[in-house]
C-alpha cells in the first residue's frame, strides 16, 4: 500500500511538471512577424534614411522593427510613411529621421508611424519637428489602406 501511495505520488508529480513545462513554451513562443520577403537592412543602410535602399529593408527599434513604406518633400516639409511592429517607437524612428544627413534641407518633418499590418491594429502616431527642435505627437486611427501621403481628389 505504501508502495502504490509513493508510486501515485511520484506519477502527480511528474505529470505536474510535463504540464508545466508545456505550458511555459507556448506562453514564451513568440507569434510569427510576416516579413513580406524584405531583408533587415543592411549595415551602413540608416546612413541615409532617404535613399531607395532605406525603402527595401527593415529597420530595428526598441519594441522591435520597422520600415519606410514611402515619402514625399513638399517645399520644406518632409513627409514619411512607416510601418513598425509598435508605434510606441514612433519617437525613436522621428529621431533618427531628424538625424540623418538627408534631413537638414527640411524645416519641418512629419513621421506617420503605422502598426504592421500582422497586428490588426488602426493606430497611427504623427511625430512631428520643427526646426525649433521640438517633438510633437499626435495619435489617431486610421483604415488599414489609407496612407497619409495618398493624394485625394473630389473631382
Amino acid at each position: 500500500m505504501a508502495l502504490s501511495l509513493s508510486r501515485n505520488a511520484v506519477c502527480v508529480c511528474a505529470a505536474l511538471l510535463t504540464s508545466s513545462v508545456l505550458l511555459a513554451g507556448c506562453a514564451l513562443r513568440k507569434a510569427r512577424v510576416q516579413d513580406y520577403g524584405i531583408p533587415l537592412c543592411e549595415n551602413g543602410t540608416d546612413e541615409d534614411l532617404l535613399s531607395s535602399a532605406a525603402l527595401q529593408c527593415w529597420f530595428s527599434a526598441t519594441h522591435g522593427r520597422w520600415r519606410t513604406l514611402g515619402h514625399q518633400s513638399h517645399l520644406e516639409a518632409l513627409v514619411i510613411d512607416v510601418e513598425a511592429r509598435q508605434i510606441s517607437d514612433a519617437h525613436e524612428i522621428a529621431r533618427r529621421f531628424v538625424e540623418n544627413k538627408a534631413a537638414g534641407a527640411y524645416s519641418e518633418i512629419l513621421v506617420y508611424v503605422r502598426a504592421d499590418r500582422s497586428s490588426g491594429g488602426t493606430s497611427v502616431r504623427r511625430v512631428r519637428w520643427t526646426t525649433n527642435g521640438t517633438f510633437e505627437t499626435l495619435d489617431f486611427a486610421s483604415a488599414d489602406s489609407e496612407s497619409p501621403l495618398r493624394v485625394r481628389s473630389q473631382f
